[in-house]
């Protein structure tokens, strides 16, 4: 579950990678490319492995708390890496959000078969 959460910066490298102007900037622009390609192939490895472990709908709550709790821990090593764009309350905010998301899908109707949900998470 924590290798699919490594494809996360993807979209800043793809913002970055369609740097156009200078000749500085064009250089910027192709190693961010690079950078992005393989941030793309560390989430669709994470989502393979996930297709081959998670077999039932307990392996499918783990790995979603997991990812959950790791990409919590990443948006707030973000924040702190830019400056801290985002309030504390705003972070506060998108974590219960996520929780109510998680309570939602332990309360709900059995989902769908965990092998489909995870391939679902590939697209």
């Amino acid at each position: 579950a924590i290798t699919l959460t490594e494809g996360g910066g993807g979209a800043l490298y793809q913002v970055c990678a369609n740097l156009n102007g200078s000749r500085l900037e064009k250089k910027i622009a192709a190693a961010f490319a690079k950078i992005h390609a393989d941030e793309i192939r560390h989430k669709n490895v994470g989502a393979k492995e996930l297709v081959r472990l998670v077999r039932s709908h307990k392996d499918y709550r783990r790995a979603f708390d997991i990812i959950r709790t790791v990409s919590g821990q990443r948006l707030r090593m973000r924040n702190e890496q830019f400056g801290f764009p985002l309030k504390e309350s705003q972070i506060h905010r998108l974590e219960q959000r996520l929780i109510s998301d998680s309570l939602t899908l332990r309360l709900s109707s059995p989902p769908q078969k965990p092998r489909r949900i995870v391939r679902d998470l590939r697209t």
